[in-house]
């Protein structure tokens, strides 16, 4: 049997479900977190690399975009996929990972989008019944990838319109990529706070640290929205936009799956 290492990045849970449900049915297969994998000096050697990750603005989480630059030409001859998990718009982001590769000698030989409840909570809320069926059509998708995947067979690179493409991809997310990582200063905490420290110890890249019992945010942000979906106490605000909207978390991963130890 082939082995297969899936290096995924999450902020709420959907990507590092879908990796865990991939790995299940692949078999033989090793789960690595991209924020553990960009600490390593050399990658493990593996017959198939899978990358899962979530679109953030229309394209790859900073930190993707870092890792992508640790995979040597070595693995030139390997089979690699990558899966978007997206709230209804993958545009381009899968063509980024593509180009990425393809700058570094490597191929991209399948790249799947899988809609599942954005966690963007200040553009988009998705009802319970609503989840349902995006859950439902993702186990779905996940057997038709995973028919894929087995055989080595190549796929074309799934895509947004043109006009996603260009627009989205390939100009609001490349103008705001340099700004992510100072998004953070528009999160603010409010009244319900009880400096309890959760969101510090869910965000993935350690952005937060607790002064003064008050969470602040070091600017170097993914925009995973850890910290905003996460608080029990929803007492952490980004802008205008999110007071009084229903957090989300995908239902099948604990708190625990996502808060550092």
């Amino acid at each position: 049997m082939m082995k297969t290492t899936i290096y995924y990045f999450t902020g709420t849970g959907n990507s590092l479900k879908y990796a865990r449900d991939l790995a299940g049915e692949l078999g033989e297969t090793e789960l690595i977190s991209i924020i553990e994998a960009v600490k390593l000096e050399s990658l493990p050697m593996t017959d198939r690399i899978g990358i899962v990750f979530p679109v953030y603005i229309w394209g790859l989480p900073l930190i993707v975009n870092r890792f992508l630059k640790k995979l040597s030409k070595e693995n030139r001859d390997k089979y690699i996929f990558a899966i978007a998990t997206n709230g209804g718009t993958v545009a381009g982001s899968l063509l980024l990972v593509e180009k990425r590769l393809h700058s570094m000698g490597l191929k991209l030989s399948a790249g799947f989008s899988v809609v599942l409840p954005s966690n963007y909570i200040s553009m988009h809320e998705t009802s319970i019944e609503e989840q349902q069926q995006l859950f439902e059509a993702a186990d779905i998708k996940l057997k038709e990838i995973v028919t894929i995947i087995k055989a080595n067979n190549s796929y074309p690179i799934e895509r947004g319109s043109l006009s996603e493409q260009i627009w989205k991809t390939g100009l609001i997310h490349r103008i705001t990529s340099p700004m992510i990582h100072k998004m953070d200063h528009s999160f603010w905490t409010d009244k319900n706070c009880n400096s309890c420290g959760l969101c510090s110890k869910v965000c993935p890249v350690q952005n937060i640290i607790m002064k003064n019992d008050v969470p602040k945010w070091r600017h170097k942000c993914e925009q995973c929205h850890a910290c905003l979906n996460l608080c029990p106490k929803q007492a952490l605000q980004f802008g205008k936009m999110t007071v009084g909207k229903e957090r989300y978390k995908n239902p099948f991963v604990t708190l625990k799956d996502l808060t550092r130890s």
